[in-house]
């Protein structure tokens, strides 16, 4: 059986296609825990409806403590053999579960599924379309997906076993606001010594609201983004592996990355501050040998030039003077 667990905190207005879309599969064949986390709109009344006319839906409540305690009290309820999460705000393809159930067997200990974003209804798949793949030790996973920005550090198209969860005591870190998701994986595949599996040809849908975390300003975060790095870098588990840091600090500075050419988390950013951090980012890509490659594109020849040149202040006249001229005409 699989467990799937659903944190919501005010999620009426998704829940029900949540929900809906998971019962396309074999109701015999997982259970679904919806964890309300302090929510103060109709999301029980929803739920309590759907819990009528399943058996295998379990319903918890709890004081508002954020999502990483919503699946972690989850996790102290479930019975199944895998584990897997999924958000209030998400949906599953018809017969998803069904399909990763004929896969599952005692020799695998960590699947990924493909992963498909649909934003102002533009559909766009994030992962290698029809894909399927296996590695046979997790640094292999690591170095040639985590570390490429092919894998992603989510928990929600993954698959985890239940009893290696319980058997190492993993569990969300709730003093991370951000990259819980990630720790969570890198702890997990710290553990596993069996097979990973890539299914890209199984999709789940991943709705990008608006007040979705990757499209919401965030302050003061390349900061936070860098503290975190350095808290999850000296856990036990983690420090005492390569191929785990190489692609947690991977990861990090190209998130981070991304988010300072992107303008997201603040206009008119001063010289300074953009250059520090820049240098930052620089110093871990060097450090770490990462290949940073933007795509091919009349506007990234010369963005690649000036990163691989260091070209600090060109790259800021593009991506901070011109491009806060564009967003702000949008």
């Amino acid at each position: 059986m699989i467990s799937v667990i659903i944190p919501t905190y005010n999620g009426e207005k998704y829940i029900g296609k949540t929900l809906e879309s998971l019962y396309t599969n074999d109701e015999k064949s997982f259970e679904v825990i919806v964890v309300i986390d302090g929510s103060t709109d109709n999301t029980e009344e929803i739920v309590n409806k759907f819990q009528k006319q399943h058996k295998n839906l379990k319903k918890i409540i709890q004081k508002n403590g954020g999502s990483s305690s919503a699946r972690n009290n989850g996790l102290k309820n479930a019975i199944g053999t895998y584990i897997m999460f999924c958000d209030d705000d998400d949906e599953y393809e018809p017969h998803l579960i069904d399909n990763l159930k004929k896969e599952l067997n005692k020799e695998i200990d960590f699947l990924a599924f493909g992963r498909m974003d649909v934003n102002q209804n533009q559909k766009i798949i994030c992962t290698p379309h029809q894909e399927y793949k296996t590695y046979h030790n997790a640094k292999a996973y690591l170095t040639q997906r985590f570390c490429t920005g092919i894998g992603a550090f989510t928990v929600t198209n993954k698959v985890f076993q239940k009893n290696i969860i319980d058997k190492y005591h993993i569990k969300f870190d709730e003093t991370l606001k951000y990259s819980e998701d990630l720790d969570f994986n890198l702890c997990y595949l710290t553990k596993i010594k069996r097979t990973i599996v890539e299914d890209f040809r199984i999709h789940y849908i991943r709705y990008c609201n608006i007040g979705s975390l990757m499209y919401r300003k965030i302050p003061d975060f390349f900061v936070k983004q860098m503290e975190i790095l350095e808290k999850i870098l000296h856990k036990e588990e983690i420090s005492e592996k390569k191929e785990m840091k190489t692609a947690l600090i991977s990861h990090f500075v190209l998130v981070a990355l991304n988010r300072l050419m992107s303008g997201i988390d603040e206009n008119n950013r001063p010289y300074k501050v953009f250059k520090k951090e820049f240098e930052t980012i620089y110093f871990y890509i060097k450090q770490e040998k990462i290949d940073v490659t933007f795509p091919v594109s009349k506007k990234n020849r010369i963005t690649q030039f000036c990163f691989n040149h260091h070209y600090v202040l060109l790259f800021y006249f593009i991506f901070v003077i011109i491009g806060d001229v564009i967003r702000k005409r949008r």
